[in-house]
């Protein structure tokens, strides 16, 4: 990513419909989560540091990105434990890790088999491993290459990358507005833009709230099922215990 597209993503993670709701989303499963009271977490290509505070209700968290620019922006907003260094090569011990996330970050590494064998590295037995990415490579658009993707993943797909892990939690997600992307995506291939950028649209503040409330609703539902399809994916795996 460029300075312009982390500059405008730490303008809007705090107020845009898909950051709020997606918090929503991230913050329940966390609950679920069986976490030491003492735990610590790696925050792996923690970006601007939207999800931060969120994570920090959960235990002591160590925030990384290979990104001076996202970093220079996640000191404004009083963040601690804050580390350049890439997501496939981490200066840490082996289980020193209650929990590793990686939230729409695997997207953004080449070699994404290599980046989750290191995370199980310096993951304790019985930690956890909780990423989210952009889901079907059909969705594929100029957003993605603003954003410096190398792909998208089916729900299948990610799982491949857990082999060895007990899964706890996997499904779709962003489901409400599932229609309203595809289709505006399908427009944009149809008539792209001469130079890529992320596609966030200008909406008015009260369609604004009424799609976060939507995700906040979702939220509450993928406690009891999970979604068949959606704009993106996550996954919650376990590490053996042994």
């Amino acid at each position: 990513m460029d300075t312009k597209e982390y500059e405008k993503l730490y303008k809007i993670e705090n107020n845009y419909w898909w950051h709020v709701g997606r918090k929503y989303v991230i913050e329940e499963r966390l609950q679920k989560i069986k976490l030491p009271n003492n735990a610590k977490i790696l925050n792996v290509g923690c970006g601007t540091g939207g999800n931060v505070p969120i994570l920090n209700k959960f235990g002591e968290v160590f925030n990384v990105d290979e990104s001076k620019i996202a970093l220079d922006f996640l000191q404004k907003t009083g963040a601690k434990n804050i580390i350049q260094v890439s997501g496939t090569c981490l200066p840490f011990e082996d289980e020193s890790f209650d929990m590793v996330v990686g939230f729409d970050v695997i997207e953004h590494i080449k070699d994404d088999k290599s980046a989750i064998k290191e995370w199980n590295r310096v993951l304790r037995p019985s930690g956890f491993i909780f990423v989210t990415a952009p889901a079907y490579q059909w969705l594929w658009s100029g957003h993605d290459l603003a954003l410096q993707h190398y792909r998208r993943y089916s729900i299948n797909e990610l799982s491949k990358l857990f082999n060895g892990f007990k899964v706890t939690k996997k499904s779709y997600m962003i489901v409400s507005t599932f229609f309203a992307v595809a289709g505006y995506r399908f427009i944009k291939k149809i008539f792209p833009d001469k130079n890529s950028t992320t596609s966030y649209v200008n909406i008015p503040n009260t369609v604004n709230k009424i799609l976060i409330g939507l995700l906040r609703i979702e939220s509450k539902l993928l406690n009891y099922t999970n979604a068949p399809f959606g704009t993106s994916v996550f996954i919650i795996a376990q590490k053996d215990s042994q």
